[in-house]
């Protein structure tokens, strides 16, 4: 029954990214970076990716990302490539902004994912005074309501939510315009790193669309901008053909990590083994 609900809340979920003006589309190419070409792709990217003698400009940027991801105990957000995010951003080691994110993934699709924002609120009056979870007390009462209702497609509701992966991310970011204040697509290159032993980390790429642009785009100015995106994508790969696409979302990138790392399981049933470790002395010394 709960797969069924879940298929039909996805085809709502289809219909509402087409419909609802407060989600944005993220159109992008997410790609693998091995370790040790990562100076080697960021030097690149500055510098030789786009001709100098177009009329593209482009400007650099670097920033930290520290992202705590949460989903229900049976882990429905990540089944459905998703993912309800706390963002804090962080330039030159102050925290720059904070947000809530929904990333929501369509089926049919492996490029473009729906994204919800929800800022998060300085000295919230209008938050329940005994909500306490971490998510819901960072928002206003209206954005808890929008979150829980896209939520429905995912057999999730917000308040059921906790905690399962704690990431930081070490981002170097170049912005692409075809004018001024025209921005056109951005190239970010991250380190992405566990919070939590063993700490484990990947480097990505992602060539991104501007959003706001990409969603308001017509028909033919989205077929254009996804021709820019391919003609970046080829480009970085028939440089580095060691690179390759891989469409995973960060969140379920390192549950599957920690899922096939036995540090992470010793780690996480650190309690139960020491337990069992001390019934087994236990039982030797009573020999």
């Amino acid at each position: 029954m709960k797969r069924i609900l879940l298929i039909y809340g996805l085809c709502i979920f289809v219909i509402q990214l087409h419909t609802q003006s407060a989600i944005r589309l993220e159109n992008e190419f997410k790609i693998s970076v091995p370790n040790e070409l990562e100076n080697e792709v960021w030097k690149f990217i500055q510098y030789d990716l786009i001709d100098t003698q177009s009329n593209l400009q482009i400007s650099s940027a670097e920033e930290v990302f520290i992202d705590t991801y949460f989903d229900n105990d049976a882990y429905h957000l990540a089944q459905a490539n998703s993912g309800l995010r706390l963002r804090k951003r962080y330039v030159a080691d102050t925290l720059a902004k904070e947000l809530v994110q929904l990333k929501i993934s369509d089926p049919d699709q492996t490029l473009v994912r729906g994204e919800l924002k929800f800022e998060v609120l300085k000295n919230n009056k209008t938050v329940n005074e005994f909500e306490r979870h971490d998510i819901l007390s960072r928002i206003s009462l209206d954005d808890q309501e929008e979150l829980a209702f896209n939520m429905v497609p995912f057999d999730v509701h917000p308040r059921n939510t906790s905690k399962k992966i704690k990431l930081i991310q070490n981002r170097r970011r170049i912005y692409i315009s075809d004018g001024p204040m025209a921005s056109l697509a951005t190239l970010t290159l991250d380190r992405v790193t566990s919070l939590k032993f063993p700490f484990q980390s990947f480097i990505e790429m992602e060539i991104e669309l501007n959003e706001i642009r990409y969603t308001n785009a017509d028909e033919d100015e989205k077929q254009k901008l996804q021709e820019f995106n391919n003609w970046i994508q080829k480009r970085l790969m028939d440089q580095f053909p060691e690179m390759y696409i891989d469409q995973t979302p960060k969140y379920n990138k390192m549950l599957s990590k920690q899922d096939q790392s036995l540090l992470s399981k010793i780690y996480s049933n650190g309690v139960w083994l020491m337990l069992g470790l001390i019934i087994i002395i236990g039982g030797l010394k009573m020999i």
